[in-house]
C-alpha cells in the first residue's frame, strides 16, 4: 500500500502514554486512510488519488507482491513513522509524483516502511500493535454540516502560531490540562475570542477568520 508522507506526519497526534498502546501510532485502514489520536485530539489524513497504485511504485525486489492490509487495518508505531520521515530521501522536482509516496508492507505481525528516489531506498521495520483494539473514531466525528454549527475559516499557520505564542505568554504554569475559553461568533466574519488565566497572568486574544476557499 502507498501512503503519502503527510499521512505519516499524523503520528504527532498519537498517544505517547505507554499504558495506552492501542492508540500509540498511526492507524491505517484497508482503504489507506491514516488516523491518529491521543484521546483528546484526533486527525485523519487521506492520500488524494493521483492515479498511482502499488504496481507503479518501484518494487523492493523483482518477485515482490503487495501484501493485503487486514480488515481491521494496521497500527504503525509512532516511532517507525517518525523514523521513516527522517530517513526518506528527497525527491527531485521533476521526479514522478509516485516517488513522494511511502510503501507500506505488513507481514506476520511486522510492518516495513520504505521510500526511494531510485538512487537509494531506506526502510524502517517495527512490530505492529493490535489494530483490533483501535477505537472506533467514527462514533465521535461530527458531520461536515451539522445543524447549529457556525463554520469559520482560519489560516492554519496563523492559528498554530496563535496558540503557541499564547502558551509562551502565559508561562510555564500554563498547562497540565488548564482550559482556555474559546468564543466562536455566529458571524463567520467576526473574530474568535480566547480568554485564558493563570495565578499571575490574564490574556485576551483574538484570531481573525479568513475568506473561504473559492471553488
Amino acid at each position: 500500500m502507498l501512503l503519502s508522507r503527510s499521512q505519516l506526519h499524523a503520528h504527532a497526534f498519537a498517544s505517547t502514554d505507554a499504558t495506552r498502546p492501542a492508540i500509540g501510532g498511526v492507524h491505517i485502514s484497508p482503504e489507506g486512510v491514516a488516523t491518529a489520536t491521543d484521546g483528546h485530539v484526533m486527525v485523519r489524513v487521506w492520500r488524494k488519488p493521483d492515479g498511482a497504485t502499488d504496481a507503479d511504485y518501484p518494487p523492493p525486489s523483482p518477485d515482490w507482491t503487495a501484501p493485503v492490509i487486514p480488515a481491521d487495518g494496521i497500527l504503525i508505531p509512532s516511532k517507525a513513522a517518525a523514523d521513516m520521515l527522517k530517513a526518506a530521501p528527497k525527491v527531485g522536482r521533476y521526479s514522478p509524483p509516485v516517488l513522494a509516496s511511502v510503501l507500506v508492507e505488513s507481514v506476520n505481525g511486522s510492518v516495513t516502511l520504505s521510500a526511494t528516489n531510485l538512487d537509494t531506498r531506506p526502510s524502517v521495520s517495527a512490530r505492529l500493535a493490535d489494530a483490533g483494539q483501535y477505537p472506533i473514531v467514527e462514533n465521535v466525528i461530527p458531520p461536515t454540516e451539522r445543524e447549529g454549527d457556525t463554520v469559520i475559516y482560519v489560516d492554519a499557520v496563523k492559528a498554530a502560531e496563535f496558540f503557541a505564542t499564547l502558551v509562551k505568554i502565559m508561562g510555564k504554569d500554563f498547562g497540565g490540562g488548564r482550559p482556555v475559553r474559546l468564543s466562536v461568533p455566529a458571524n463567520a466574519r467576526a473574530a474568535i475570542r480566547l480568554d485564558a488565566e493563570t495565578d499571575e497572568t490574564r490574556v485576551l486574544a483574538l484570531l481573525m477568520p479568513v475568506q473561504p476557499p473559492q471553488d
